[in-house]
């Protein structure tokens, strides 16, 4: 659950919380930013609920290279479209995206050019293994003659604890090479988190290029969500909420 999630009518907290705000949440965290707020408007009209979103994120912009505007549409349009999918489906109703707007609530730090930038995200008592493993990392794909411009190292703050490092490449990559980089990255890494901690974690590798969004591969996987969707079609909260769209615009 996101701590500072505000959603107009109240009434809808649930139905944003498990279908929206987690999976935003997750892609920030994936390129080691932050998301301190997220504010959505539910603007109900007839078996359309419009949404209008207000993301205040942190460090976002230092590490996208791509615009941040298309990026955040891209994954709004497809949480949407999930959520209509899903609880849409069992109820008739359809998700849509009606505005966003995102506020960067830190400003980008000036770096020297060509220098990579290391970013670090994580529960403040792995914060510092974190950091080692990032800078040997870095050392690595610099000995291996890898063109990057960031590496984002991350633990989501709750469970499932899992190590997510995000390489950001400075040139177009072909499948093939991305698939052998992300074996080579995959296998250094795992070898440096178990000589620091002496445990294994759940690991993902993910090389976003100049052309590559990456939205898909950052989300989560389609069978979570019908869970997740699942739940919520069960929560007698939310069969009301839903039938009332039929007689009118709850909270309107």
């Amino acid at each position: 659950m996101l701590r500072l999630l505000n959603v107009n009518p109240p009434e809808y907290y649930p139905i944003i919380d498990k279908l929206f705000a987690g999976r935003i949440r997750e892609a920030v965290e994936a390129f080691g930013a932050s998301l301190e707020e997220l504010t959505v408007l539910v603007q109900p009209e007839e078996r359309v609920l419009n949404l209008v979103f207000l993301l205040k994120v942190r460090g976002l912009r230092r590490f996208l290279s791509m615009e941040v505007d298309p990026f955040v549409y891209g994954l709004l349009e497809k949480l949407a479209s999930d959520a209509t999918e899903t609880l849409g489906k069992v109820y008739g109703v359809r998700f849509s995206i009606s505005g966003f707007k995102v506020v960067d609530e830190g400003p980008e730090e000036a770096r020297p050019e060509k220098t990579p930038k290391l970013i670090v995200n994580g529960p403040e008592k792995i914060k510092e293994t974190l950091e080692r493993l990032g800078k040997g990392l870095v050392i690595t794909l610099r000995e291996w003659n890898v063109e990057f411009s960031a590496l984002a190292v991350t633990v989501p703050f709750e469970e499932p604890h899992v190590l997510t490092i995000v390489l950001r490449t400075d040139r177009l990559l072909s499948p093939e090479e991305k698939g052998e980089l992300e074996k080579k990255i995959r296998y250094k890494a795992g070898t440096y988190i178990k000589t620091l901690t002496k445990r294994v974690f759940p690991l993902e590798v993910k090389i976003i290029d100049p052309e590559d969004k990456a939205l898909a591969s950052i989300l989560k996987r389609k069978v979570e969500i019908e869970k997740e969707a699942e739940e919520l079609a069960q929560s007698e909260e939310v069969r009301e909420l839903m039938g009332l769209l039929r007689k009118g615009t709850p909270g309107s």
